[in-house]
C-alpha cells in the first residue's frame, strides 16, 4: 500500500527522497523494523518459503565447481 503510494507521488521510483518517505511514513503507520529473523513474531514468518531458501542456497553451493588449474610447460 504504502509503495503504491509512492509510485504515484514521486516521478522517479525507487528514488533517495521515495526511499525516506516510504520509511518514515512506515513508522507513522506503526511499522516497526527488526535486525535479524529471530525478533520477526513467529506468527508472521514464512517458515516454508524459509526452507526453500535455504535448500536452493546449499544447492547453488553444491553446484560451484572448482577447476583444477595445472601448468603446462611448452618447449
Amino acid at each position: 500500500m504504502i509503495t503504491v503510494q509512492a509510485r504515484s507521488k514521486f516521478a522517479k521510483y525507487p528514488s533517495p527522497a521515495a526511499a525516506h518517505w516510504v520509511h518514515t511514513r512506515y513508522t507513522q503507520l506503526g511499522g516497526r523494523f527488526v535486525n535479524s529473523k529471530s525478533e520477526v513474531d513467529p506468527r508472521f514468518r514464512d517458515y516454508a518459503q524459509e526452507e526453500m531458501d535455504k535448500k536452493e542456497e546449499q544447492r547453488s553451493k553444491a553446484h560451484i565447481v572448482t577447476k583444477k588449474v595445472t601448468k603446462k610447460v611448452t618447449k
